[in-house]
């Protein structure tokens, strides 16, 4: 069965993927600050980049 545009919306609920987009950004704040504590800074700003992106596909995602 082929599944069409809207029925591939209709799956996942918006409310739980802007929750896990949300939960997803706050868990790699938390993972950079952990890092830039051990003084990793290299990790850090991997996981800061990962949040950015988080951050856009959160918006994205509300926009569509």
């Amino acid at each position: 069965m082929h599944m069409t545009e809207t029925d591939s919306r209709e799956s996942i609920p918006g409310g739980f993927l802007s929750f896990s987009l949300v939960a997803q950004e706050i868990i790699t704040v938390l993972f950079a600050f952990y890092s830039y504590q051990q003084g990793d800074m290299s990790t850090a700003t991997f996981y800061l980049a990962m949040a950015g992106l988080l951050l856009v596909g959160s918006g994205y995602s509300q926009y569509f």
